[in-house]
Order: C-alpha cells, then sequence, then structure tokens
C-alpha cells in the first residue's frame, strides 16, 4: 500500500484513533497547567490578581483565551485525521466576537485620548516575550498528541497547534499581565499568538511529515 491508498483508507474511516481520542483530553489539562506553572515561576501572578478577578476587562482578556483555546482545539482534532475538509474555521467568529464585544465596549466608556495609550500599554515588549516563551510547552505537547494522528497538511496542523498552544500561553500570561484593555489585548496578544502560529507550522513540517 502506498502513501496515498494509505490517506483514503484513514479518510473512510469514521472512527478516532482510541489513544488519540483520550489523550486530547490531557493535552488540554498539561499544556494549560505547564504555561501557568511557567508563568509563576518566572513571572508570578499579578499582586492585585484578587482585587481585578471579577473586573469585566479581566474577564474578557480570560474569555479572549479560553474560547480561543477551545475554537482552536476543536480545529487540531479535526486537522489530525485525513478527512480535512471538516475543519470548523467558522468557529473562530466566535473568539472574534468576544473580542469585538470588548473593543466595543472600551470604545465607550473610555475618552478617545485615552484610546492610543491604553492600546500601547505599558508590558508590551514582556507581552511579546512571554507569550511565545508560555507557549512552548503546550506546543510541544499539542504537536506530540498530533504524532498519533495522520495529518495530511503538517504545516496548517502545526499552525493550528500554534493557535491553541498561543491562546493556554496567552491565558496564563493573563494571570499576571497588568495591562487589561481590549484594546492591548486585541493588538499585542494577537500578535504574540501568531508568532506561536508560526513556530507551530515550521516545526510541524519536520514532526508531523509522513
Amino acid at each position: 500500500m502506498n502513501t496515498s491508498q494509505l490517506i483514503n483508507a484513514l479518510s473512510l474511516d469514521s472512527g478516532r484513533p482510541p489513544f488519540l481520542g483520550r489523550s486530547w483530553s490531557v493535552t488540554v489539562g498539561l499544556g494549560f497547567m505547564a504555561a501557568v506553572l511557567l508563568m509563576a515561576v518566572t513571572l508570578e501572578p499579578r499582586p492585585d490578581l484578587m482585587q481585578v478577578a471579577m473586573t469585566w476587562r479581566f474577564l474578557a482578556k480570560l474569555a479572549l483565551g479560553m474560547s480561543l483555546a477551545g475554537v482552536s482545539l476543536a480545529m487540531a482534532r479535526q486537522v489530525s485525521r485525513p478527512e480535512m475538509s471538516s475543519v470548523p474555521f467558522w468557529l473562530g467568529a466566535i473568539p472574534l466576537a468576544v473580542m469585538c464585544q470588548a473593543s466595543l465596549a472600551e470604545l465607550i466608556l473610555v475618552p478617545a485620548s485615552e484610546w492610543l495609550p491604553r492600546m500601547i500599554g505599558s508590558n508590551a515588549l514582556w507581552c511579546l516575550s512571554y507569550i511565545p516563551i508560555l507557549s512552548l510547552p503546550p506546543l510541544a505537547i499539542t504537536l506530540g498528541t498530533m504524532r498519533y494522528g495522520a495529518t495530511t497538511n503538517p504545516g496548517m496542523a502545526g499552525a493550528i497547534a500554534g493557535l491553541f498552544s498561543g491562546a493556554l500561553g496567552a491565558t496564563a500570561y493573563a494571570l499576571h499581565c497588568d495591562d487589561d484593555s481590549p484594546f492591548f489585548v486585541a493588538l499585542w496578544y494577537s500578535i504574540g499568538i501568531a508568532c506561536v502560529c508560526a513556530i507551530g507550522s515550521l516545526v510541524a513540517r519536520r514532526v508531523l511529515r509522513w
């Protein structure tokens, strides 16, 4: 049986490999715990975490990270299988809606003179550095899980793995970052996560290659 025949056979198989199916929940748990632990060791949680925990800006920041993680996990599960036509890219509208709603609220509540300062923030360089760093353990775990699948597009699979891992890393970093403005999150968190997507795509071309 050549590679094309094997891919076609896997595509016709509607079931998931048992190990791969069970391992995704482990991937989520281990990935997030690894990111949070690395954040706690290298950065520490913000000192006013308990005070801001119920503010809408902080909750919106967490909601964006968690919704993006959930959506990208659904994509990662699908892209690990040969039937890539079923990858639910439309789910990306969910975190986008969260970000747009939070940004709209900020536009309404904050004077125009504060928009740019809030977007620039005070932790941009830390954000761009530490979101990728905190995302590396989840990325390694996610790519390890994907190796048990049969993806036909390692580059795309790696980018989606990077999106998922970047979302976990960003959520962990949010526990340290005191820039809560949706403007800051939309700009700098997105760039940090995009960097993880690029890393994931490049690495996966080698580690997920048949």
